[in-house]
């Protein structure tokens, strides 16, 4: 939890701002800071043109320009922008800022941050700003593209990155319902060739659009469809528009919404994109991407050097059990990892797949264990493998499962990128073997 969250938590418990409790044998008195009419003509008078002007104080206590801003910078994108474009808001962060400090303050004087449990808490709400902030401004920031990765992955991904066959097209829409009787269908179609005979006369498409089509999205923009590429409307309507020359106008055409009227304005071929014209946005997606790795990286590397380990069985509330499918979580967990990584190739994720395959094989040689040992807990019913082609069974899905991500290990830890893409298919289709047997048996 950030400290922002804290903020507002304990601003929860202050209804009135600008008073502190003072605990005085037996009795409650009110301790007030000077947020009078001093205090108003300080904030005031702040001159804007100032560095770091005074927002705000209570006491000796006093809120800058800059401690709103670094509170402000804890929050999401979207809330930055409104505490920046509304300042009633900002307003309401600085009365909150102010409220958190003196109910702090009563807290300290009562020796109640002393308390263990409190001590405690407070620890793990420093460790976890103090991981995350560390994450934020030193470990996120070495994750820089070059302008090799940037090419590279251009060149793995050209085709995918074209620019798609598109068209740019108006319709008129006479709509008839999937169960309209045939006479109804007759009125409609009518309807439709009398307007087709006032387009081919020459009248203006949008206008009629805009006076005759059922369609309400496009209705009020003169039919306008904008520009849309293969697979994006229906097939019969898709088959015309894609077929008609820009400035046409097509005959009726009947689709599961009724019939149409369709007028292509414009036709673009499918091309390939330049790297110049793909440059910035594949840069984003590789940067949010090696930010994903060097973090991974980082994590997995510092747990290790620690010695981290997890007591499964004490958390679970299982012992002397070995839980297949607490390990089939495990390993869709780092599928999911490395299918995000094989979908796409990647310069600089060899190691992270690696060492995610690695640990998948480690898993698979324990499910294969699992498999073999009676009474494995799968959840929700128990593996008594009390025949001997059950057994088989178990030992031939499982062992196949162990082979494949061993071959897999090897594939990534030589970067052979065509070898690690057919190996994981045949990983994933091991691993529902095996996940079928723990569903099915």
């Amino acid at each position: 939890m950030k400290l922002r969250m804290l903020v507002l938590v304990c601003t929860a418990l202050l209804p009135v701002a600008g008073m502190v409790f003072a605990e005085q044998k037996g009795s409650i008195t009110f301790k007030k800071y000077p947020i009078n009419e001093e205090f108003r003509h300080v904030v005031a008078s702040a001159n804007p043109e100032e560095e770091d002007p005074i927002l705000g104080k209570a006491g000796d206590y006093v809120v800058k320009k800059s401690d709103v801003d670094r509170m402000m910078a804890y929050y999401p994108p979207e809330t930055r922008q409104r505490l920046q474009e509304n300042p009633a808001e900002k307003e309401t962060l600085v009365k909150r800022m102010l409220e958190v400090k003196i109910v702090a303050d009563v807290a300290r004087e009562e020796k109640f941050d002393q308390r263990p449990q409190i001590k405690k808490q407070l620890a793990y709400v420093v460790d976890d700003f103090l991981s995350k902030e560390y994450l934020a401004k030193k470990v996120m920031p070495e994750a820089v593209v070059s302008e090799a990765d940037l090419k590279e992955y251009y060149t793995q991904n050209k085709q995918s990155l074209g620019v798609p066959e598109q068209v740019k097209a108006r319709h008129i829409l006479f709509k008839v319902d999937p169960a309209a009787s045939q006479d109804e269908k007759n009125k409609a179609q009518a309807r439709a060739q009398a307007v087709l005979k006032r387009v081919q006369a020459g009248e203006d498409f949008a206008k009629l659009a805009a006076a005759h089509s059922d369609d309400a999205g496009s209705k009020a923009k003169g039919g306008d469809l904008g520009y849309f590429s293969p697979g994006r409307m229906v097939p019969d309507f898709e088959d015309v528009a894609f077929y008609t020359n820009p400035g046409e106008t097509s005959d009726i055409v009947e689709t599961k919404y009724g019939y149409h009227i369709i007028k292509v304005e414009d036709h673009i071929e499918a091309r390939e994109s330049s790297f110049e014209e793909m440059k910035d946005i594949i840069k984003e997606k590789l940067q949010k991407q090696l930010v994903m790795f060097k973090l991974e990286k980082f994590i997995q590397q510092a747990t290790e050097n620690a010695g981290m380990q997890i007591y499964s069985d004490q958390i679970l509330g299982k012992k002397d059990k070995k839980d297949g499918k607490s390990m089939m979580f495990l390993i869709a967990q780092h599928f999911e990892r490395m299918g995000a990584m094989v979908k796409e190739k990647i310069p600089y994720n060899q190691e992270v797949f690696a060492r995610n395959a690695k640990v998948v094989e480690t898993l698979s040689r324990r499910l294969r264990e699992a498999f073999m040992a009676p009474g494995t807990d799968r959840g929700d019913t128990k593996l008594n493998s009390t025949t001997f082609v059950e057994q088989a069974k178990f030992k031939e899905v499982s062992q196949n499962f162990k082979t494949q991500t061993t071959k897999l290990v090897s594939a990534a830890q030589s970067g052979d990128f065509i070898g690690i893409k057919t190996q994981f298919g045949e990983v994933g289709k091991s691993c529902n073997a095996c996940h079928s047997q723990f569903r099915t048996q």
